[in-house]
């Protein structure tokens, strides 16, 4: 008897320890002093004045820096709940609700903050699954693929339209069509919300609306124009974006280097074959030289002198400047 007691008690300190383990972890609790300590007194009292919808809606914190590292304890909790698809950009609203929470002196537990989103996450998966399986949503029809979506296209635009866009460079087109035409397909093709096109994608490996919308509206103008659509190079371009634009995490520094804040970028296009590239800027040097790092490149110390000159440059002089500067 005295055994099955014990066990109760374990059973049952386990259940509340395990409810309580992420109420307040230490990552959070560091991140939110951060925020905290960058808000002056005003702010500080302001935001005792306001709801914390509006707090966080008007972006009153100065969102810190996403860091792959400093978030993983919440990613780690919400692959435990069954979530494998979560926007960063969530993690952060529940980090500015936690901080608010915070300075008005507010008890909460960040497990009770993320269950809005879990439920969130689950609802739009059922979503996503019966999205991919419709050829149409709220009365739009889904293009199947690159070709259909031609065809769409080709019916909604008059020739005169079209010889207009025949005029346009490609560039020009892609860039002047993104928040237009680019977010119409967006909204309504369902590239956002999940859909058989945005699956067809999927299958590439790209995975951003933006980045969707951009090989149709490429490959558009390259069928207009008789060229080849070349889709298998603009998905790797795509897919190479995401990998150079990642900020490199601390077990890939240089050996004896332990922390580095990289808050400044310069992206570039590879004169080889076009391809991204991007080169990450430490912005938290206590000397007189700093890190740089560039995935096409690796690792590199700069002067004073030589980062002035990298600052200085363009998207079409930034490679060869880096080319001298790892050489």
């Amino acid at each position: 008897m005295k055994y099955i007691f014990f066990i109760i008690i374990a059973l049952i300190c386990s259940i509340s320890f395990g409810q309580d383990e992420f109420c307040k972890p230490k990552n959070t609790e560091r991140i939110a002093k951060k925020l905290i300590k960058k808000l002056s007194k005003e702010d500080l009292k302001s935001v005792t004045k306001i709801s914390k919808d509006s707090a966080v809606d008007n972006q009153l914190f100065m969102v810190h820096k996403r860091n792959t590292n400093e978030l993983k304890h919440i990613r780690k909790y919400l692959i435990t709940k069954g979530c494998n698809y979560f926007l960063v950009d969530n993690l952060e609203e529940v980090i500015l609700e936690y901080t608010y929470y915070k300075i008005n002196k507010i008890d909460t537990c960040m497990s009770d903050l993320l269950q809005p989103y879990i439920d969130n996450n689950f609802a739009r998966i059922e979503r996503f699954k019966r999205n991919a399986k419709a050829d149409s949503i709220d009365g739009n029809y889904i293009p199947k693929n690159l070709d259909e979506c031609f065809v769409q296209i080709n019916s909604f635009w008059n020739d005169s339209l079209k010889l207009e866009v025949k005029k346009m460079t490609e560039k020009d087109f892609s860039a002047n069509s993104h928040f237009g035409f680019g977010m119409w397909m967006r909204n309504n093709w369902g590239l956002w919300g999940g859909s058989r096109l945005a699956t067809y994608f999927n299958n590439f490996g790209i995975y951003h609306a933006d980045d969707m919308s951009g090989i149709i509206l490429t490959s558009f103008h390259r069928h207009l124009t008789g060229k080849e659509i070349l889709l298998e190079n603009q998905v790797n371009y795509y897919k190479n974006y995401w990998i150079v634009n990642k900020v490199p995490l601390k077990d890939e520094y240089p050996k004896g280097v332990k922390k580095i804040e990289f808050n400044t970028s310069k992206i570039y296009n590879l004169k080889k074959n076009g391809q991204p590239g991007c080169v990450h800027i430490q912005t938290n040097s206590k000397s007189n030289k700093t890190w740089i790092y560039d995935s096409n490149f690796g690792w590199k110390q700069l002067t004073k002198t030589q980062l002035a000159r990298l600052r200085n440059t363009n998207l079409e002089t930034r490679e060869n400047i880096l080319i001298e500067l790892f050489k």
